[in-house]
């Protein structure tokens, strides 16, 4: 159908043929070789062209290349500017990520937290954030909860940060103890927020809550950020 509308790009001429295991190689081979490469506007034909419209096609190692290219891109500039396209190429080849990849997801992390975030990146950023599954959330459960720690405050308990930990933590048996203990000042921070009225007692159970998070999320970081 690609083919017979004429919406193919000339560096796939030729080369995508359906069922054509000759073609895929190809494929694979010309990714690589534009990443190896670097040269920015093959990069772009790329991401815009060649790598949406043979997204099948392309092998576990191709894929594993594509997303270290995007965040060594990222990390050489982590600018405002520098921000935009991995955050655009990683939320359109999000499902490439592989599972001992998962630590990159700290640096996103990190971005859509971040007090001075990259305004033109935010909508992939957001993008990147709820793509990110429960077994990636398992895998930076100590930096996802130093996050929590870092932007909790009474007024902003329903956060997207907080309602997918919440959600991804909602098997008790599958938990650590931080998890199991968070997680229930979490509930109880929400019960007190709901309440029309509060008591002292309750008003202090609230701070008592809020700063046992922030200190045990404190010392939860692993990551030094490029």
């Amino acid at each position: 159908m690609i083919m017979n509308y004429s919406i193919v790009p000339t560096e796939l001429n030729g080369q995508l043929i359906a069922g054509d295991v000759d073609a895929a190689i190809g494929i694979n081979n010309r990714i690589r070789e534009i990443l190896y490469r670097n040269e920015p506007q093959d990069v772009e034909l790329a991401f815009s062209n060649i790598i949406p419209i043979s997204k099948l096609d392309i092998d576990i190692n191709t894929r594993r290349m594509i997303i270290d290219f995007i965040f060594k891109t990222w990390r050489e500039d982590k600018s405002w500017t520098g921000t935009v396209k991995p955050m655009k190429w990683l939320s359109l080849c999000y499902d490439f990520l592989q599972m001992d990849q998962s630590n990159y997801l700290k640096d996103v992390l990190y971005e859509y937290t971040s007090s001075t975030p990259s305004f033109a990146a935010q909508q992939y950023t957001q993008a990147v954030f709820r793509l990110i599954t429960r077994e990636q959330y398992k895998a930076i459960r100590k930096m996802y909860m130093h996050f929590i720690g870092r932007e909790l405050s009474f007024g902003e308990l329903y956060i997207p940060l907080i309602t997918k930990f919440i959600e991804y933590t909602d098997d008790p048996g599958t938990n650590d103890d931080d998890e199991n203990t968070i997680r229930g000042e979490i509930v109880r921070l929400r019960e007190l927020a709901e309440k029309p009225q509060r008591t002292q007692e309750e008003i202090d159970e609230t701070v008592r809550l809020d700063e046992n998070i922030r200190r045990r999320t404190h010392e939860m970081s692993d990551l030094t950020f490029f």
